[in-house]
């Protein structure tokens, strides 16, 4: 039996060689960097016939977020928000995808919570990534109604063709906008 690997945009290389344990196990360690197709080839013997098998391991990105300029977080329930003012002007969101792909791109999306429930009201569809990987999202914060609760969150998008990673979502951030400048 021999054991394979194909990563996304490389040519196939053998893991290992050699014949199953007594419960027809051959066991190898490979570290996946990337969507990677993985096959087993049996070459048949008297009882057998010869017989591949495949399988597709996609890989997720690693993705991180950071809120620019907030002066204080507070908690509403059990979730804390980042506080911003509207005397700040600007809110600041950044996404970090690792590994950054030439063609992969981002969507920002911004939800308001009001009558008891989330809504869009904004979004920022697929703009690729700047060549360190990072996303820089700015939002004017006069267009936040005050004291009221925001979220925001990000959408990675692997380029069409040659995708090495699958997609992969961030983590919501929690925001709040209050009235005037901070005491």
């Amino acid at each position: 039996m021999t054991l394979y690997d194909q990563p996304a945009g490389k040519p196939r290389t053998q893991l290992k060689s050699g014949k199953t344990d007594a419960h027809g196990n051959l066991v190898a360690s490979y570290k996946i960097t990337r969507n990677a197709v993985l096959s087993t080839a049996f070459t048949g013997d008297y009882r057998y016939a010869p017989r591949t098998v495949t399988t597709t391991a996609t890989v997720t990105p690693t993705t991180r977020t950071q809120t620019q300029w907030p002066l204080s977080t507070t908690g509403i329930g059990s979730t804390t928000y980042q506080v911003f003012y509207k005397s700040e002007v600007n809110m600041g969101f950044n996404v970090q995808v690792t590994p950054r792909q030439d063609g992969g791109c981002t969507s920002v999306f911004v939800e308001h919570y009001h009558s008891g429930s989330w809504h869009q009201v904004t979004s920022k569809s697929c703009v690729p990534l700047y060549a360190d990987g990072w996303y820089g999202y700015g939002r004017s914060l006069k267009l936040f109604t005050s004291n009221d609760r925001y979220r925001i969150r990000a959408h990675y998008t692997p380029p069409a063709k040659g995708a090495q990673t699958g997609s992969t979502w961030t983590r919501w951030t929690y925001l709040t906008v209050r009235p005037g400048n901070p005491s």
